[in-house]
């Protein structure tokens, strides 16, 4: 019986949260109310609050399911190799499912604050980011929160820049640059 029950549990919060993301698209975080996203997802408003306390829980739920997604499969296909392949691969992968999803990204950025979506990524990121160095230990010998919140802020700002930018750089020369600059191999021009 619990595995029913656990299995219900997963199909409803992924109902919702794919409810969150529609209304995202077209209206900002603030605008969104429980009922609207209960319409969306079809579930009672009394089971939208056995599941999450508010639609910021519902909110930073989305995103983590898509951290997980992105980040995750980075972690485990590359547990136990350098650092820097471990990187590559989390930002291919990102580049990647922001470049297939990029119209509700775009709409998501044009109807919510920039800096709310940016923070619920960057907090997601600098977690995945942590996971990875306590693995692979500490490359320069720096503390685990300086390198993490020095990775999270340049990938973070890259990315938004290449969100914002697609047809300045391909996402291989977006790769390429990021390679280069994990690598610490940038030529002067």
């Amino acid at each position: 019986m619990e595995i029913k029950h656990d299995m219900r549990t997963i199909r409803t919060r992924k109902h919702l949260a794919q409810a969150m993301l529609k209304l995202l698209q077209t209206r900002s975080l603030e605008e969104i109310n429980i009922v609207e996203i209960c319409d969306k997802a079809q579930v009672h408003r009394t089971t939208f609050y056995n599941h999450f306390n508010d639609k910021y829980e519902l909110f930073y739920y989305l995103f983590d399911e898509i951290k997980n997604e992105v980040f995750d499969k980075a972690i485990e296909a590359h547990l136990g190799s350098t650092s820097t392949e471990m990187y590559l691969q989390i930002a291919k992968n990102t580049l990647d499912f922001i470049d297939e999803n990029r119209q509700i990204f775009i709409q998501i950025l044009q109807h919510n604050k920039e800096e709310i979506i940016i923070g619920v990524f960057h907090e997601g990121l600098e977690r995945a980011i942590k996971f990875l160095l306590k693995q692979n230990g500490q490359p320069l010998g720096l503390p685990i929160e300086i390198l993490a919140s020095f990775y999270t802020g340049g990938f973070s700002s890259l990315v938004l820049l290449w969100l914002n930018n697609p047809t300045k750089y391909s996402k291989e020369e977006f790769l390429m640059f990021f390679k280069k600059l994990l690598t610490g191999k940038i030529e002067v021009q």
